[in-house]
């Protein structure tokens, strides 16, 4: 996986800006590992490989917070992307087989395209990943969005003990009340957050800078940063 220079960052700032967020994620991945098809990834990998994004290319320390639902405390929390990317499962098997409820539905786990298609619901999601279903009794077809409901529950259930690296949770523990609960991490956006708010930061930066010397953003993005640091300290920034 590459570095990204800060030129390449604010292009991929400008390319990812408004998209939605699975089309986001599959945008990241794309600039990460050029040579890669990241639509193919499982969802969990998707996931590893853009915390292994965040962790060389903007750093390792991911921040959040979160409140109490017992009391309303805001816990500050800060995890090691690197760490939780190393925690990551193996890919999950090609086709999958679940029997509930008089059924037989085969599916495969979902992809970062299936993700980029936002799926309205689980109906539509379980529409591209079901590849066959059918009842029991007498063997006919039955199409995803016509399975009933303890079935869909069942190939979803399914679906996130096959890939359980795109599910993380997060076991928090309050310090004012002790109430323990999980909270869902979702590493995609925690990328883009970290890539919007260095963008705005380098902008600033190339505002500052070619007011002051005339540069071009091509000219200040391809000095190093210690060294429009220098410059900025010298403007009093």
């Amino acid at each position: 996986m590459r570095m990204l220079a800060d030129a390449d960052l604010l292009a991929l700032w400008d390319r990812c800006h408004g998209q939605p967020p699975g089309r986001r994620a599959a945008a990241l991945l794309a600039a990460a590992e050029p040579g890669a098809d990241p639509a193919a990834l499982p969802a969990g990998l998707r996931d590893t490989a853009l915390l292994r994004l965040h962790a060389r290319a903007l750093g390792g320390r991911l921040e959040a917070v979160a409140s109490c639902p017992a009391c309303g405390e805001r816990l500050e929390v800060a995890l090691d992307a690197a760490e939780l990317a190393a925690a990551g499962g193996p890919a999950p098997a090609g086709e999958l087989v679940v029997r509930a409820a008089g059924h037989e539905v085969r599916f495969r786990a979902p992809t970062a395209a299936d993700l980029a298609a936002l799926p309205r619901d689980g109906t539509e999601l379980l529409a591209r990943c079901v590849t066959a279903g059918r009842r029991l009794r007498d063997g006919a077809a039955v199409a995803a969005g016509a399975l009933p409901e303890p079935v869909r529950a069942a190939v979803e259930q399914a679906m996130a003990a096959a890939d359980p690296a795109a599910e993380l949770e997060l076991a928090l523990s309050c310090p004012a009340c002790g109430h323990g609960w999980s909270e869902a991490l979702d590493p995609a956006e925690f990328v883009w957050v970290a890539i919007e708010t260095r963008a705005r930061w380098l902008a600033g930066e190339v505002h500052a800078l070619a007011g002051a010397y005339g540069w071009s953003e091509a000219e200040i993005l391809a000095q190093r940063p210690a060294r429009r640091r220098l410059y900025l300290e010298v403007l009093g920034r």
